[in-house]
């Protein structure tokens, strides 16, 4: 389950609540007129970067979750919502692709992707 943070104003600035602190948003930032991005808006966006690094003839494209994030939504990185983002990005994996899992970053997810794409269907669950 993911747990949308209550947002407020407080003195003409926005902030989001988060256990009880609030934490400032960017400046001039505005919920208003913002939609949380699906897992399957975000998979069209990996979709259209394979599609596009294959037609170059690229052998590989790496794609860090936080760039991923940040080019399809207007919302600023907020840790639930970015589990959207992580899940599209799993969900392209094919058996030949990599997690990187980098500690030092603050998405932490980054996958990098190999061609020629090969999908196999994940095992069946009893």
């Amino acid at each position: 389950m993911v747990v949308v943070p209550d947002v407020g104003i407080d003195d003409g600035h926005l902030f989001t609540l988060n256990a009880g602190r609030l934490i400032p948003v960017s400046e001039g930032f505005s919920a208003i007129g913002c939609d949380m991005v699906s897992t399957d808006q975000f998979r069209q966006e990996i979709r259209s970067r394979l599609e596009l690094a294959s037609a170059q003839g690229r052998p590989d494209l790496t794609i860090e979750c936080g760039e991923l994030y940040r080019s399809i939504s207007k919302l600023p990185v907020f840790d639930p919502w970015m589990i959207f983002c992580c899940n599209a990005m799993r969900a392209e994996m094919a058996t030949m692709d990599r997690l990187i899992f980098d500690d030092s970053k603050a998405s932490l997810l980054t996958i990098h992707y190999k061609f020629p794409r090969h999908r196999t269907s994940p095992p069946k669950s009893n």
